[in-house]
């Protein structure tokens, strides 16, 4: 049997599957299970600890690169 994160990864990957639409609502719509950001993650392990700050729910989507 495939863990959470496996059956997460499993269901975004094919939009056939009846779990697919409440999954990647659930998730923000958006995920990119290669992306990292140590500053955005600092930040949000920062605020995690204070009680009057907004907290990020979701993955925040990459930045268009401009093209050359």
């Amino acid at each position: 049997m495939a863990s959470g994160y496996e059956r997460f990864l499993e269901i975004i990957a094919d939009r056939e599957d009846p779990e697919y639409a409440e999954t990647i609502r659930w998730c923000g719509g958006y995920f990119d299970q290669e992306w990292f950001d140590l500053s955005i993650a600092d930040k949000d392990l920062s605020n995690a600890l204070r009680s009057n700050v907004k907290r990020r729910l979701y993955q925040p989507k990459p930045k268009a690169v401009p093209k050359k």
